[in-house]
């Protein structure tokens, strides 16, 4: 039985389903419910090691345990421990959340297939059209940006025109001719954009002080976080009125 038939007959008993009821049901069954729980973790470890490309001896060998102790967690033989399963989500790049989840990697993948071919054709057109349109709002005719990029002409046509995919380095110089970021050219519409942009987002995070990341991480902060959107886009004046107004009540 491969990995994808565990899967989808875990999910088809219903394993979430059968905790509820377990709960429900007096007494309660806990041999059971461990043994339902086990396996679900087995699934979910087995499913993140593969999509992102990990050998069981290689989970072993980081975590210096025999092949067969992650081979027992992954058919829900023997269950790791907390400081374990925090090791294995750092190797493997997840949130530990994931493990107490019940969504599986392949299940999310499935979900995000696309049409790479029309994909890539609609975001030359689009790439195309966003250089165009910088070119002339720093007022370059063809002839200028062709000058700055050291490229013939019919390439700049090709590209605006999007009958031609932009290599990535003369992107950036393109970005660079016409005065704006390379961000000014990805995706931000769709779900391959709305990933990319998540993706960014957690770069600049990782990227802040640790206290900052904490506050930004609990969602006992959302208030405070709302907050501070609110005040990021009132007009100076308003700001200072709001400043004075706080001290006069302090005073």
């Amino acid at each position: 039985m491969s990995f994808s038939d565990v899967a989808a007959k875990l999910k088809k008993t219903g394993v979430l389903d059968k905790e509820k009821q377990a709960a429900e049901q007096k007494p309660l069954d806990l041999e059971e419910l461990y043994t339902l729980r086990g396996r679900m973790l087995g699934v979910l470890i087995r499913d993140a090691r593969l999509a992102m490309g990990y050998t069981i001896e290689e989970i072993a060998a980081h975590l210096n345990l025999p092949d067969e102790t992650v081979l027992a967690w992954e058919f829900g033989q023997a269950v790791p421990s907390l400081p374990q399963l925090e090791l294995v989500a750092y190797l493997l790049q997840v949130p530990v959340s994931h493990f107490w989840g019940s969504e599986t990697f392949m299940q999310q993948y499935g979900s995000r297939q696309i049409d790479s071919h029309e994909y890539s054709i609609l975001r030359d057109r689009m790439i195309g059209a966003l250089i165009r349109a910088g070119r002339e709002a720093k007022n370059l005719t063809p002839e200028q940006l062709v000058a700055k990029l050291g490229i013939a002409p019919e390439f700049l046509q090709a590209y605006e025109y999007g009958t031609l995919p932009v290599p990535m380095t003369l992107l950036v110089s393109i970005a660079s001719a016409i005065d704006v970021n390379v961000n000014y050219f990805l995706e931000s519409t769709s779900r391959i954009g709305e990933f990319l942009e998540i993706r960014e987002a957690l770069k600049t995070i990782e990227e802040m002080p640790e206290d900052i990341r904490a506050f930004l991480s609990s969602h006992s902060n959302l208030a405070y976080i709302r907050l501070a959107m609110v005040f990021a886009n009132l007009p100076t004046d308003s700001l200072r009125s709001l400043a004075e107004g706080m001290l006069d009540i302090t005073l």
